[in-house]
């Protein structure tokens, strides 16, 4: 989050820049400005993709731990039908969460 509104104050600085260009009416400054700004955008999407990447490892892992411990639930209470329909939600929910993860990543440029 600091980081984000670290890049949105840098990109206010930009856009004062700019119309500061644009009252000087120079041209090649407000680019250089502008593909500054795209930059900036482009360094914060950047940031928020790879964490959001990681909160859904995060969140991954999780359900993998849970999954574990009902597994190892389940070997004392092998009948315990209600162990066996949350251990196939998890399986359900890890799955849909790996097809998110594989396409946030296919779909990040890092």
């Amino acid at each position: 989050m600091m980081n984000t509104q670290l890049y949105c104050r840098n990109a206010n600085d930009y856009l004062d820049l700019y119309l500061l260009a644009r009252s000087l009416d120079d041209e090649a400054w407000q680019n250089e400005i502008m593909d500054s700004l795209h930059q900036c955008y482009g360094e914060m999407i950047e940031h928020d993709m790879k964490t959001m990447i990681q909160s859904l490892w995060t969140e991954y892992r999780k359900i993998n731990s849970l999954i574990i411990d009902l597994y190892r639930s389940l070997r004392t209470n092998p009948e315990d039908e209600t162990l066996k329909s949350k251990i196939t939600i998890l399986k359900h929910k890890r799955a849909t969460l790996h097809r998110r993860i594989y396409m946030e990543e296919k779909g990040s440029s890092f």
